[in-house]
């Protein structure tokens, strides 16, 4: 296989996935370090997650959570600003997280943007990023 390196062979990968096993989510392995995917030790001093592979993760989340505030009508009603906020709260503290904000979502199916932000900013979410909170309730309000 010339022209091709060692790490990207057919066959070693398909044999080292074989024997690793494939894990979505993180776990300890035999020797208790924290592991993810086929056996690549995440923790400080393993190999950890190159930015690539981390953009990936969020790109792929993003999409789930966005499948997921599809189903509300009140989201696809929102201008493309506003749908970029409500994603953002949901990557932080999930899409349930985000349905618990009734008077925030009520306000947006109004179309009354101040009080959509006073409500997002009227939150433990608020007292807990207050930065992020503020930066994001903004930009809820200006669309």
């Amino acid at each position: 296989m010339a022209g091709m390196g060692v790490s990207q062979d057919p066959d070693l990968l398909a044999r080292v996935k074989q024997f690793e096993g494939y894990r979505r989510h993180a776990y300890r392995c035999s020797l208790g370090h924290l592991t993810i995917g086929y056996g690549t030790m995440i923790e400080e001093g393993g190999h950890g997650v190159p930015s690539y592979i981390a953009e990936l993760l969020l790109r792929d989340y993003l999409q789930t959570i966005e499948t997921r505030l599809k189903v509300h009508e009140w989201y696809g009603e929102l201008n493309t600003p506003r749908q970029h906020c409500i994603l953002e709260m949901a990557y932080q503290m999930g899409v349930e997280g985000v349905l618990g904000f009734e008077n925030m979502i009520e306000a947006l199916k109004r179309g009354d943007w101040p009080a959509a932000e006073a409500e997002a900013l009227d939150s433990l979410w608020a007292k807990q990023t207050p930065a992020r909170a503020r930066d994001v309730a903004e930009r809820l309000k200006l669309g």
